[in-house]
């Protein structure tokens, strides 16, 4: 089973609950689907997503996963969650209270494409996407958490013994990190491409967006294209 786009699609004015879990090709046709305030797709998408542009304004604060595309892309046996020959425009706010207690990567996921690659492809794509965290809350030593924010993708990682793969993507939006809880436990991974990646292929992105990282005494990684990669980058 498979969908294809075969007109564009304005969403102004209406609303729109991602579709999760999508399991099946989705050929945009290279049409464009506007209007958007949320994801068009949520958590653990295993299908391909091709020939497709998304325009959309999102203003989050409960689901930690954002991407104007996707939340996340997953694997399911041999199928693997893929945005291929796509690209996005508009903007993303995250709003986070600043104060979630967790060190785990999967906690705060946001870029401009796709929140989460766990195990899944993004190649030939561009991003037109604003994407900024926006952290409020009191200063606690509670306050300990590990958001990645990128361009393009906010966190990369193997799953189920596939490997991620980010290659040929470009970046020409604004990412933003702007924490006020007064947190020192705060450990982002902000890249203009992709935050963090853990494992998988990294090469041949592009970032011509600029980078905003409020001045605090943080353990901040951050790099034009990538903040963060625990394998080489090409």
């Amino acid at each position: 089973t498979s969908a294809k786009v075969v007109a564009a699609i304005d969403m102004t004015g209406k609303e729109w609950t991602p579709i999760e879990g999508f399991a099946h090709a989705f050929d945009g046709g290279n049409f464009e689907i506007k209007g958007l305030t949320a994801p068009l797709f949520g958590e653990n998408v295993v299908a391909t997503i091709s020939n497709l542009s998304v325009e959309a304004n999102i203003v989050e604060s409960a689901n930690g996963k954002v991407g104007l595309i996707a939340r996340s892309l997953a694997v399911a046996g041999d199928k693997v969650g893929t945005i291929f020959n796509c690209s996005a425009k508009g903007s993303i706010v995250y709003k986070n209270s600043g104060l979630q207690v967790n060190a785990n990567y999967d906690l705060i996921n946001v870029g401009g494409l796709v929140g989460g690659v766990y195990g899944g492809s993004v190649s030939s794509s561009e991003s037109s996407v604003d994407v900024s965290i926006v952290t409020a809350g009191p200063e606690a030593e509670e306050n300990v958490y590990t958001p990645c924010i990128g361009g393009v993708v906010g966190y990369a990682c193997e799953r189920d013994g596939k490997l991620p793969k980010i290659a040929e993507n470009t970046n020409n939006g604004v990412v933003a990190w702007d924490d006020n809880s007064g947190s020192k436990k705060v450990t982002p991974y902000i890249g203009g491409v992709a935050g963090y990646l853990t494992a998988g292929l990294f090469s041949d992105n592009v970032n011509t967006g600029e980078l905003y990282i409020q001045e605090k005494m943080y353990d901040l990684d951050w790099g034009g294209v990538i903040g963060a990669s625990a394998v080489a980058v090409e």
